[in-house]
């Protein structure tokens, strides 16, 4: 909700042309008339109510996960590879 006073008609227009331009297409944009519940990040939706896109704070965590696992597991690796190494005389 705290970023709803900056997405004004003329930063949803401006949006609009930005994505006509990019697409090829026209695209209607707007706000919904409920309160937000996600803490950060946008969720565009059609007005049939089929989620288009969800970039919450959430789902980029989720998106992101399999990436932090394998830096995580490399993290190990090469910390159980650097002891083993310094157990040996």
């Amino acid at each position: 909700e705290a970023e709803r006073p900056f997405l004004s008609s003329a930063f949803l227009s401006k949006a609009e042309a930005t994505v006509e331009r990019l697409r090829g297409g026209a695209l209607k944009l707007g706000l919904s008339e409920s309160a937000s519940a996600i803490p950060q990040g946008v969720i565009l939706t059609a007005e049939a109510g089929r989620i288009a896109y969800d970039n919450s704070g959430p789902a980029r965590l989720e998106r992101a996960e399999p990436a932090m696992r394998a830096l995580i597991r490399e993290a190990l690796h090469a910390a159980r590879a650097a002891g083993q190494e310094g157990e040996n005389p």
